[in-house]
């Protein structure tokens, strides 16, 4: 079976990465106490 362009975003492994990142993020932002994504727009 030929592989989908939604293959690898279905995948078990690149969802895992996907929550880690976010978890990352959202943690860094309460220690912080702001938005690291904000403090590297200069928002």
């Amino acid at each position: 079976m030929a592989p989908t362009v939604s293959e690898p975003i279905d995948s078990t492994e690149c969802k895992k990465w996907v929550a880690l990142v976010l978890q990352s993020e959202l943690l860094l932002t309460d220690l912080a106490d702001q938005c690291p994504l904000y403090l590297a727009c200069r928002v």
